[in-house]
């Protein structure tokens, strides 16, 4: 039974120090600016969050135990203590590995751009076609619009002119 418990408490405590691990990595990542940092926050915390579930679930039967807990948290700080020391080495890591990557990915982004570029522009050559058809609409709507107001207006102005033919009569004193 103890060495169930110890076991547990082992494996949450590995987990922990492999979440430290990548957490540190996360945030070297991060510090590329603000944008990347609070994405990486997010990041950081799910990730903790996951790999204690899921050691949680494999290791202890998904039982919780408070131990489990401080376990992880422990490796988790312990990693990031140590880790923190090799930060520049991290740093230089990532970059070797984040700036081939990086060029690999804005020259297929550069290549799809021109495979779609045609695509693009028919679709926005059919989008000023359309607005070009919908401003002629519009206009000629205007248009047989100003034309039954000025019919109307000349209706009225027929029947205006006509005056009442009452007789009046004047009564003088």
């Amino acid at each position: 039974m103890i060495l169930v418990e110890c076991g547990i408490f082992a494996a949450m405590f590995l987990s922990g120090m492999a979440a430290g691990i990548l957490a540190v990595s996360l945030d070297v990542i991060g510090k590329a600016g603000k944008a990347a940092r609070a994405v990486t926050d997010v990041m950081i915390a799910a990730e903790m969050g996951a790999l204690y579930f899921i050691t949680l679930y494999h290791v202890a039967c998904g039982v919780f135990r408070l131990y489990s807990l401080a376990a992880f948290l422990f490796g988790a700080l312990l990693a990031r203590v140590l880790c923190k020391r090799f930060e520049p080495t991290f740093r230089r890591v990532m970059r070797r590995l984040v700036e081939p990557l990086a060029s690999a990915y804005g020259k297929a982004l550069s290549r799809w751009e021109n495979f779609l570029r045609p695509y693009r522009e028919k679709r926005a050559a059919r989008r000023l076609a359309r607005q070009a058809a919908r401003e002629e609409k519009k206009a000629s709507k205007r248009a047989l619009t100003e034309e039954k107001r000025e019919a109307k207006k000349a209706s009225f102005a027929k029947k205006l002119p006509r005056k009442n033919k009452i007789a009046r009569i004047v009564v003088e004193r």
